[in-house]
């Protein structure tokens, strides 16, 4: 009778470090968006590490996720960017971010957050999954093979932040029900253009199609 009950209260207290997790996160990324006129960077999904919204955040120099190299980043986001609940059914997953930002309609962009009304139920950031890839770091209302969509990675429950900064604890019907993510928006506009490629908020710069590197 003792197991099921430490089990309980062990994953009662990853719920907890995991909600905390996502709340810190969430204020690095309005941070970053008081910064830029309202703007949040995201990406349409990933085929490798340096391709995770963490890693791209870490590149631009952005307060809160920047390391000294790319392999101080990778372990990093290990520590801060993935469910404890993931990593403690799965210690050795190949996953670099679970808690999904919204996705965009192309490579990596901005999304203008700042035009949504109703920031107590737009979704900032959350855990996804993907039916092909396992846990995903983006996510979209679209039913989309290449995005994520609401996972329950605490039982029955899953933790997603909005856009003011709250956050909570949900079941699948009531994220369904009560959570507006973003839609799909193409943000070229935003994107300066210089020479070799563009420039977008924050400093990320975008080199060709999808080559992505500090200043």
């Amino acid at each position: 009778m003792l197991l099921p009950a430490l089990n309980k209260a062990r994953e009662k207290a990853r719920t907890i470090a995991c909600l905390n997790t996502e709340k810190q996160l969430s204020l690095y990324l309005i941070q970053y968006m008081d910064d830029n006129r309202g703007m949040l960077l995201s990406h349409k999904g990933i085929a490798s590490w340096d391709q995770a919204w963490f890693y791209l955040y870490h590149k631009a120099g952005i307060s809160g996720f920047t390391s000294s190299g790319d392999s101080e980043c990778n372990n990093r986001a290990r520590k801060i960017a993935v469910c404890p609940s993931v990593l403690a059914a799965n210690p050795q997953a190949d996953v670099v971010d679970t808690y999904a930002l919204p996705a965009v309609h192309h490579e990596p962009a901005v999304i203008p957050m700042s035009q949504y009304k109703r920031p107590t139920a737009m979704l900032l950031l959350g855990e996804a999954y993907n039916s092909l890839w396992g846990n995903f770091p983006v996510m979209s209302g679209n039913k989309d093979a290449n995005v994520g969509q609401f996972a329950l990675a605490h039982g029955r429950q899953g933790n997603v932040v909005f856009l003011d900064g709250h956050a909570s604890s949900m079941t699948i019907g009531k994220m369904i029900s009560e959570v507006k993510i973003p839609r799909y928006v193409n943000t070229a506009i935003e994107e300066q253009k210089v020479d070799g490629g563009w420039v977008l908020p924050g400093g990320l710069f975008k080199a060709g199609a999808a080559v992505w590197s500090g200043n």
